[in-house]
């Protein structure tokens, strides 16, 4: 599978990795973290950014209200935002990531609501995780060269309120497309037909001096000048 680039713009891949939900009362939200400087050196807030943060607000506005969440024991809530950089800025739109996460009480500050700042080593209790035109978030990275790129499809999970799972990540897109598009058999031969010159070239060039013609007259000249530097000790 490769991502598909038409489809970027719809896709969120949401994931759901709640335990332990019991009855409580809604827990208090921290302030907001977020990422100064994105994945491409630049500042989070710089222009080019501005349809990720609309996003990553839509996506607030839902998770924060979430009754899991809510109902976590013992946790003080925070959402943190990063921009991250596209796979292919030449083809692909830029991504981003917002993860709304619960901590336990070794990670609560001094103020009513107040999260410290090594919060994410001592490791949320859970969360959710939402990627923005992210599609890799659910596909690992397989055979790749400088003319194709090639990820695994992800394994299908139970759906989640309709919408196909795959790693447990719901991938949420425009009219219910897959982000991604399978590669031909035509395509992977031909990746395997340049991994196989490569494999060649390699060792080709490792045994070079053992495929070299031996050359007799140059051992025995070789050997001769060896056994005239021999040297024994004195008597």
């Amino acid at each position: 599978m490769r991502p598909c680039p038409t489809l970027m713009n719809g896709l969120l891949a949401a994931t759901l990795l709640l335990a332990g939900v019991v009855r409580a009362e809604p827990n208090c939200w921290a302030a907001n973290v977020v990422e100064p400087i994105s994945a491409e050196d630049r500042p989070i807030h710089h222009p080019a950014y501005r349809p990720l943060h609309a996003a990553m607000d839509g996506v607030e506005a839902m998770v924060r209200p979430n009754p899991g969440l809510l109902a976590l024991p013992e946790v003080r809530l925070r959402l943190k935002r990063a921009v991250l950089g596209a796979i292919d800025a030449q083809r692909m739109p830029h991504e981003a990531v917002i993860h709304a996460q619960g901590f336990g009480p070794k990670a609560w500050g001094r103020g009513p609501c107040e999260v410290i700042p090594q919060a994410e080593r001592l490791g949320p209790r859970a969360g959710i995780s939402v990627f923005i035109n992210a599609p890799t978030a659910t596909m690992n990275r397989w055979e790749h060269d400088e003319q194709l790129v090639t990820y695994l499809e992800g394994e299908l999970t139970p759906s989640f309120h309709g919408w196909p799972t795959y790693r447990e990540c719901a991938v949420i897109s425009k009219e219910r497309r897959l982000p991604w598009i399978p590669v031909t058999v035509g395509e992977m031969l031909a990746y395997f037909e340049r991994d196989q010159q490569r494999k060649l070239a390699d060792w080709d060039r490792s045994h070079e001096r053992t495929l070299q013609p031996f050359d007799l007259a140059a051992a025995e000249r070789e050997a001769a000048a060896s056994a005239g530097r021999t040297l024994r000790p004195p008597s």
